[in-house]
């Protein structure tokens, strides 16, 4: 999230960020970061119903939880999901890579590795055209504009 702002700077002005953050990720400090650049923002590590923020986000960026995907689906909100790899278990890979296919408009799936690479590339020119108008080569305007990182 934060390579994406300092490499799109211009989005700094009509987005809002509702950041939830695993157990051991300093929420001090990526409030610190998101009021220093002036973007709106909420930052948490745990809330019992995310219905709510689900319907407010244009764009979720998260892993493959199936919970996670099928309240996406639900909610007809846009996500780009990454999925958790590990060297116990690939359920993640195959839910992405299944509702990715299954709904292409809505899920975008980007492997880890390929989300940490190039400067992160792949993964801003994804963001970057899950936020473009269908219709129109520009950004959509500010109704919630919200990114959501769910770890």
């Amino acid at each position: 999230v934060k390579s994406y702002f300092e490499h799109r700077k211009h989005r700094m002005h009509d987005t809002q960020v509702i950041h939830q953050l695993g157990r051991n990720e300093d929420k001090a400090a990526w409030r610190r970061f998101y009021n220093r650049h002036h973007i709106p923002n909420v930052v948490f590590e745990y809330m019992h119903d995310l219905a709510s923020l689900y319907q407010l986000a244009d764009l979720v960026l998260c892993r493959a939880g199936a919970g996670t995907l099928f309240e996406l689906l639900f909610f007809e909100t846009n996500a780009i999901v990454i999925p958790l790899e590990t060297a116990t278990t690939v359920h993640q890979i195959a839910n992405a890579h299944a509702i990715a296919a299954e709904h292409p408009q809505q899920f975008s799936c980007i492997a880890q590795a390929i989300a940490h690479a190039n400067g992160h590339a792949v993964l801003f020119g994804l963001i970057d055209q899950k936020l473009l108008k269908p219709t129109e080569a520009q950004f959509m305007p500010l109704k919630t504009q919200a990114v959501a990182q769910v770890s």
